[in-house]
């Protein structure tokens, strides 16, 4: 009897080692599920009403397809998906903001036209210098951010630029 418990005994240790004391191999550790991605949809409407809320200058219109085509020379069928302009007279001042998301094609005929815009501010604002306008016509700075063109023509070009990467994402496609 002893010897057969010894037998038992031996095969029991031999065993145990092969199969283990744990979880069973085809068991898998869990996955990290891949978390959704969350994307942050631009909002240029926002960012334009943000910029605009402390400025205080008379005549600035949100532009309509009217403006956009007629006075601003732009091509809304052809060049422009979508587009956010504030637009003012220029007899109080210049405070102006373009964000516009052109076809992929038309990136280089739209920049063109705001450095055609630009250029005409300038050269209107040379004859009439009402609270720097000339300056800030001057200074507007036209980039590509994200998938938009954007120009800014207002005093404090730097605290817009701040507002729009908070409201549009730089890798926007």
């Amino acid at each position: 009897m002893k010897k057969i418990c010894s037998a038992l005994l031996a095969v029991i240790l031999v065993a145990l080692p092969l199969f283990g004391c744990g979880a069973n191999e085809s068991e898998e550790a869990p996955q990290q599920q891949d978390l959704p991605k969350v994307s942050i949809a631009a909002d240029p409407e926002g960012a334009i009403e943000e910029i605009y809320r402390d400025i205080d200058i008379k005549e600035v219109a949100v532009a309509d397809d009217d403006l956009m085509e007629d006075t601003l020379g732009f091509d809304l069928w052809n060049d422009i998906e979508e587009y956010y302009v504030r637009y003012s007279s220029g007899r109080y001042g210049i405070a102006d903001v373009y964000i516009i998301k052109p076809y992929e094609s038309s990136y280089d005929v739209v920049r063109e036209n705001l450095e055609t815009i630009k250029l005409d501010r300038v050269r209107k604002s040379e004859s009439y210098d009402i609270l720097d306008s000339h300056k800030i016509a001057q200074e507007a700075e036209i980039y590509r951010y994200g998938s938009y063109l954007i120009m800014l023509m207002l005093e404090d070009n730097e605290a817009a630029m701040e507002i729009i990467s908070r409201y549009i994402p730089s890798t926007e496609t």
